[in-house]
């Protein structure tokens, strides 16, 4: 896994069932816009809960719109999860403030 982040490429798939961080920002931002349906049926505030990469790249993504996908960015997201890493199974709750999602 170290020389997957040493590397730095968002394209790279490190094998059978692995997904490119390219791919993986993507279904970030896919589950990010998919908090918009909530926010049209009414919802203001939701607790989100999953693998702890995942909830922390929805954090970023929420912080930090809109990211381009590079090498750069790939590591600026691991030096972030690795300084305030976010456990598996562990939730966070956003809140819709009228306009956007974002971390409360």
């Amino acid at each position: 896994m170290k020389a997957y982040w040493d590397a730095g490429d968002p394209d790279h798939i490190d094998g059978p069932g692995a997904e490119s961080f390219t791919a993986f920002l993507g279904r970030v931002r896919q589950a990010v816009t998919g908090l918009a349906e909530l926010s049209n049926q009414g919802a203001a505030q939701v607790a989100l809960f999953g693998h702890g990469q995942f909830i922390q790249a929805m954090r970023w993504v929420m912080r930090e719109p809109p990211i381009r996908v590079s090498r750069d960015s790939m590591r600026a997201f691991r030096q972030i999860d690795r300084e305030n890493p976010i456990g598996n199974q562990v939730g966070i709750a956003v809140r819709y403030d009228g306009q956007k999602w974002a971390v409360t």
